[in-house]
């Protein structure tokens, strides 16, 4: 009995140690995001919101963390959750239409707003029904073809070159694995595949490993492009000025 409480207890540490994480990355890039005023401001902020939301779902499931909160919140968690499991998309679809453009972009900005209807529905079944989960199905069919899009463009480099998304191997491998790890996930409600616990944490912590160094690359070499102009109109300043 003993040994159980010491194994429940260490669950909970280490799954609010990785809540904290990721809270604590997602509050940093919205404040870098502030600070920063102009230039990548837009992906920053979604890649901190979905930091953030994540962070936020890990710590609302573990008993211990949302007993820190009143009392009268705990009968909230379920729901709490429920609403995180929806919303927590909407910051991913709009990180990658910063990331893409053309015929992409536009399918991306289609799935948004279905998605955006998903979470509006899922937030009604959550308040006003008892089934909260009710739209779930619909929300993990968009993560799917979401995560099946950006692994097949990241892949082909044809694809990446022509819808403007950053090819690397860290990209690459990264959005792989988490790919696979939440095409299990989010298949297993269809096919009802076992469930592993750690998966899903595991996979979304390279997934923000993996966008992070995305957006890295994303914020030097936007500026080292504004340099460059920067230099060039310096330069034609001074030929003007010696004319």
């Amino acid at each position: 009995m003993e040994a159980q409480v010491l194994t429940v207890v260490r669950d909970q540490v280490g799954a609010i140690a990785l809540g904290t994480v990721f809270m604590f990355v997602g509050v940093m890039a919205c404040a870098i995001a502030a600070i920063r005023g102009r230039g990548a401001v837009r992906i920053l902020v979604w890649f901190g919101l979905l930091s953030l939301m994540w962070g936020m779902r890990i710590m609302a499931s573990v008993p211990a963390a949302f007993s820190v909160l009143p009392r009268s919140l705990w009968a909230s968690r379920p729901a709490v959750i429920a609403i995180l499991s929806y919303v927590t998309v909407l910051p991913a679809l709009l990180f990658f239409l910063e990331l893409s453009r053309g015929s992409l972009r536009r399918l991306l900005q289609m799935m948004f707003v279905a998605d955006l209807v998903v979470c509006l529905a899922g937030m009604y079944s959550v308040l006003f029904t008892g089934s909260p989960y009710r739209c779930i199905p619909f929300s993990n069919v968009l993560v799917i073809a979401l995560v099946l899009i950006v692994a097949t463009v990241i892949w082909i480099p044809s694809l990446s070159e022509r819808f403007g998304f950053p090819r690397h191997w860290v990209s690459q491998l990264g959005l792989a694995g988490t790919g696979l790890a939440a095409l299990y996930t989010n298949l297993g409600g269809f096919l009802h595949l076992p469930e592993h616990r750690f998966l899903e944490p595991v996979a979304f912590a390279v997934f923000v490993f993996t966008l992070g160094y995305v957006l890295i690359e994303r914020i030097v070499s936007d500026g080292r492009r504004l340099l460059s102009i920067e230099s060039e109109l310096a330069i034609a300043r001074d030929l003007q000025s010696s004319t």
